[in-house]
């Protein structure tokens, strides 16, 4: 296969399901695949949308793949990679193996926020609450330094907002929701997020925006309604949210 053509083939599957157009995105992963091409992005991202499936036998077996052929070329496996890697053994429910990749991932980039936030989130498991904190901790600091140099990083500010959540600290986590959402004002995670936060907090006024935002790019998506309904349900729209409630019922039985 030519190199240079699959190199783009790639980019334009990765594209789109950067995008959302993440079915579209998996054919062409296996497309490419199925013709020979040796890419370990393709094999992780294949992964990862198995994993968003809740296919997780075939995610490990693509995450797998695409360490073996990083390290075939040579190389130590990516931290996207070990990250990766990391979320699936957690999923598994094997901790030690998920702490494992943690190690190797703050062993390649121990200046990294992010292997420091899902190291935290291993250790919340295996009960290791001082050194939970402890990576908490550096994970703000380091994700706050990125965006002292990067200040429209979103996923740094995303990063920062989960962080700052497992910390307690509700309204760092919305400030930081807060300033990933005016970079990008229609990521529905952190929509759905950010107006979590709010009712949590009793502010359903002024979670309602996002909750709007929310609904309008996804009105299908059961999570959404749902979360509509619960804020319509607080501020007495009880009809209204009866009917949101029923609407995501009917997407997901089993919500």
């Amino acid at each position: 296969m030519d190199t240079s053509g699959a190199q783009q083939r790639l980019e334009e599957a990765l594209e789109l399901a950067e995008s959302g157009r993440k079915q579209e995105a998996q054919k062409r992963f296996r497309a490419l695949v199925a013709e020979g091409a040796r890419l370990p992005k393709a094999a992780m991202a294949l992964g990862v949308l198995c994993g968003e499936r809740g296919e997780l036998a075939e995610r490990r077996l693509w995450l797998l793949e695409a360490r073996r052929l990083e390290e075939s070329a040579g190389g130590p496996p990516s931290l996207r990679l070990l990250l990766n890697l990391q979320v699936d053994a957690l999923e598994h429910n094997e901790p030690e193996q998920a702490m494992a990749y943690g190690e190797e991932a703050l062993a390649l980039a121990p200046e990294d926020g992010e292997a420091h936030l899902y190291q935290a989130r291993v250790l919340v498991v295996m009960g290791r609450t001082r050194e939970v904190s402890l990576h908490l901790e550096q994970a703000c600091m380091l994700l706050r330094l990125r965006l002292k140099d990067q200040p429209d990083d979103v996923k740094a500010w995303r990063l920062l907002a989960m962080a700052e959540l497992n910390s307690k600290r509700f309204d760092s986590a919305i400030e930081a929701q807060s300033h990933a959402l005016r970079i990008d004002p229609n990521h529905l995670p952190s929509l759905v997020e950010i107006s979590r936060l709010l009712i949590h907090k009793g502010q359903v006024d002024h979670a309602m925006p996002w909750l709007m935002n929310a609904l309008a790019n996804a009105p299908d998506d059961p999570d959404v309604l749902t979360l509509n309904g619960c804020a319509l349900r607080t501020v007495g729209e009880l009809s209204e949210a009866i009917l949101l409630l029923q609407q995501a019922l009917i997407v997901n039985p089993a919500h």
